[in-house]
């Protein structure tokens, strides 16, 4: 299960949906992607709870919120946030392992965003059983349709990077 904002909705598209889908070599009925674009840290446990009222508890979760939150929240908050996200997920679900992926860089509001996503991506990947870093998707680059969402190209580099996760989970 991957769950998360518009970067795990957009990747979910490129993946099954856009003109030219990518083939990442795993059993895609297996691997749900839950993503919307509004979607912050503190709707994670919302989320949850309606989803194994009706599905049995995912093995793994991949993490990827929080890029909604850092624009508009100071770094102690969001990452307290986050780790009673993540405790309330282990409690609920105890055998299931969690993968954080890191929040990605934005140009908007660079400075205080940055130390935002840097702070809260240190704390969580220790909150977590592994951690998804995507070192390749630099801001810089021809990687961004926009100051904040990966273009094709950048969802596929967080797309392998998510696949190779998944396959040693």
């Amino acid at each position: 299960m991957v769950l998360g904002d518009a970067i795990v909705q957009l990747a979910a598209h490129r993946l099954l949906h856009w003109d030219n889908p990518i083939d990442m070599g795993l059993d895609t009925p297996r691997v749900v992607f839950c993503a919307r674009p509004e979607w912050g840290v503190d709707n994670a446990m919302d989320w949850l709870h309606r989803y194994l009222s009706e599905h049995q508890p995912p093995s793994t979760m991949v993490f990827c919120l929080g890029g909604e939150d850092i624009v508009r929240r100071e770094k102690t908050s969001l990452s307290n946030s986050v780790r009673g996200v993540l405790k309330q997920f282990k409690q609920t679900c105890p055998d299931m392992k969690i993968i954080w992926s890191d929040i990605l860089p934005r140009r908007t509001s660079y400075r205080i965003v940055n130390t935002t996503r840097k702070y809260v991506n240190k704390k969580a990947a220790g909150w977590c059983d592994s951690a998804l870093q995507h070192p390749k998707l630099i801001l810089n680059s021809d990687l961004w349709d926009d100051d904040v969402h990966p273009n094709e190209a950048g969802l596929d580099i967080f797309l392998s990077s998510l696949k190779c996760v998944l396959l040693n989970v």
